[in-house]
Parts: C-alpha cells; structure tokens; sequence
C-alpha cells in the first residue's frame, strides 16, 4: 500500500513493476510529482521512491486530482454533514445517476462508492445529486460570505456534545437556535381574536455578548 513520508494511505498499488521502478496505483488521496511515497506490505521490503512523473490515460500529468465517482443509489450508505464536508474537500465529484430501474450492475466496477440521501424510492438519481451538490459546495471558502456562519449551524463539528452515562458515550446534537426577522411585531387572528408574536426583546438590544449567550441557551 502507498503512503506519504507522513503516513497518510494515499491508495493501493494494483501493479509494480520492479525493474523499471513503475507503479500502477489507485488513487485514494492527494499526490503529486516531486512527493515522496513508501510502498508498504506484500511480499517485498518496504521502500521509499519519489514519483519523478505521473500518467493518467496515458498522458503526462504533474498532479492528480483527489475525485469520486458516486452511483446514487437507494441501497448506498446514508448521505451525511460529515460526508459533504469530505467531499468539500475533494477536487472532482462525479454522480452517475440511474432512471426508474437503475443503471446496468457492470457499472458498479467503475464507481468509489454507492450514496442514498434517505430510505425512500425515487424516479432518479438527479435530485439526490442536486441535494448533495447543495450541501457540499456550500461548504467551499467563498461561497458564503461568512464562514463563522458554519460553525454555528446543526450537525457542523461544533454542534455535537458528548454525554457520559454510565459506562457509555452518547453523542447529542445541538441544534441551531431560532431564527427571527422582519417585522418586528407579526400580528395574526386566530379563532377571531388577535394575537400577535414579537421578535425576543433581547436580540434588539444591540448587545453581542448578550445575544450570544441568549443563542448558546437556546439551542434544542
């Protein structure tokens, strides 16, 4: 198996070639020409060997593109926060996705994995896709405007706090707290009385810190 001088699994060698020093590797993490990998396992002695150049469909290539290829899929592994933040940090994402029946089984040599966004049946693949494009690009430097806004949001890294019960960990997610905006004042009838529901008079106070731990209590 190949792995940086760091020891970082970058893939799996599917051929080598001792005498000429080649490798025929599937890719599974970041590499570029210059780094240095040690192949590791097999029946040979661990080595060292820089890359000097690279090939991909037969043509010279300095860097390789960390990329996947997703079958959406009922059946495939539940789409979560945690893997759109993986896949954010990816290169290429490329979605194949069936129609009524599906694809042919002989894709399924050609894919990284299989991805369902639910346990429901849909017509195809291409709402899934969209849904997973949504939640991933997002998750890029600069497509929001301010970043501090991820931190804050249900099921990011920071939404999770662990509960020790006994001799188990439980992990409970903080949601985000409520949203407000305008009007101030949302007046409504309801049974031919009015009512109305106001914005928490606290969050006009202009006081940052004060909101901010308003918003910490509140979260579920």
């Amino acid at each position: 198996m190949p792995e940086t001088k760091e020891g970082k699994l970058i893939g799996r060698v599917t051929h080598y070639f001792d005498k000429i020093k080649v490798a025929v590797i599937e890719l599974a993490g970041p590499l570029k020409v210059g780094d240095t990998i040690r192949i590791v396992g097999g029946e040979s002695t661990d080595f060292e060997q820089e890359v000097g150049s690279m090939e991909a469909e037969h043509e010279k290539i300095k860097k390789a593109k960390k990329s996947q290829v997703i079958l959406l899929d009922p059946a495939g592994r539940q789409f979560s926060q945690k893997m759109a933040e993986k896949f954010s940090q990816l290169d290429q994402l490329i979605f194949i996705c069936g129609r009524y029946e599906g694809v042919d089984a002989r894709v399924n040599k050609f894919i990284d994995q299989k991805i369902s966004i639910g346990p429901y049946v849909l017509s195809g693949g291409e709402l899934p896709a969209l849904t997973i494009v949504e939640a991933v690009t997002r998750l890029i430097p600069g497509v929001l405007g301010n970043k501090e806004s991820l931190l804050e949001e249900t099921f990011s890294n920071n939404s999770f706090k662990i509960q020790s019960r006994g001799r188990g960990t439980k992990f409970k997610i903080n949601y985000e707290y409520p949203q407000y905006t305008r009007p101030e004042i949302f007046a409504y009838q309801e049974k031919g009385k009015k009512k109305k529901l106001s914005v928490p008079r606290i969050l006009l106070s202009g006081n940052h810190q004060v909101i901010g731990e308003w918003r910490r209590k509140h979260r579920k």
